[in-house]
């Protein structure tokens, strides 16, 4: 007696590719309700379980999920019901994501102004230790000044108005060139602010003369100009530097008889 054998029917094509989708599906869905989806787009950003998020994760049209498997329809609802990454822990994470780059901002403002902080005290401690070593400029000068005997040289002639007066800060100078005949001279009036360069570049003008040649003043024995031009050592004397002394620096008298201030520009050292 034959036996009848209990085979399986062979699925059509169509059946195959129904069963396919249904699984990828079913996979699709499963991966979305852990948080764990791995398409690129759903990867970046916050998502909720719809027809057309499930159908991107699967990667199959929605019309297929409408047509031929309507069932997923209710099992995505359940998901939804039941869903294990609630709306309010997606807004969480979120705002912790703005947290931290608020953060990392707040830090790199925080490394900026410290850079600066650091610019800023290095150019106040340079502030400092330039006005300290004016002022020991300043008091070498004047002791080197008070060693030496007064002396009494022909020359630019300075006297200082009545301290009384408004223009007290203005020092009237008498400026005559030594061994011309006819006398050659001008009277000028300078602030007490200036310093020996700038006197130096107020008497070419007042002279018409055009600063071609090397020039230094004497004062009380002391020679100021410009120290880089000696710097072999062959003046007899030591040069200070023009551009750190003013009028100021010097004891003015206040207009008593026969009495002022003597200043002798030497200018072209060949012919001075």
């Amino acid at each position: 007696m034959a036996r009848k054998s209990r085979e399986t029917p062979e699925l059509t094509p169509h059946e195959k590719r129904l069963r396919n989708t249904g699984r990828k599906l079913r996979d699709a869905l499963e991966r979305l309700v852990k948080g764990l989806p791995t398409h690129p787009d759903l990867q970046k950003r916050a998502y909720g379980l719809t027809i057309a998020t499930l159908a991107r994760e699967a990667r199959v049209g929605r019309n297929a999920i409408y047509t031929n498997h309507r069932s997923m329809i209710d099992e995505l609802r359940r998901a939804r019901e039941r869903k294990i990454i609630p709306d309010k822990l997606v807004a969480w994470e979120d705002k912790l994501t703005q947290q931290r780059a608020l953060i990392q901002v707040l830090q790199f403002e925080e490394r900026r102004m410290m850079t600066e902080n650091a610019v800023l005290l290095k150019r106040i401690l340079d502030a400092e230790a330039e006005l300290e070593r004016q002022k020991r400029h300043n008091a070498r000068l004047i002791a080197e000044r008070d060693r030496l005997p007064a002396t009494s040289l022909p020359g630019m002639i300075c006297t200082m108005l009545d301290p009384f007066d408004p223009d007290s800060l203005i020092v009237r100078a008498e400026v005559h060139i030594l061994d011309i005949e006819p006398r050659i001279s001008r009277t000028l009036e300078l602030p007490m602010t200036l310093n020996l360069a700038q006197l130096h570049e107020v008497l070419q003008a007042a002279f018409g003369w055009t600063d071609n040649h090397l020039h230094q003043f004497n004062i009380g024995g002391l020679v100021y100009g410009a120290p880089e031009f000696d710097e072999d050592g062959l003046s007899d004397s030591r040069t200070f530097e023009a551009t750190e002394v003013r009028m100021i620096d010097f004891q003015f008298p206040y207009n008593p008889p026969g009495s002022s201030l003597t200043i002798l520009y030497e200018y072209d050292f060949g012919d001075n």
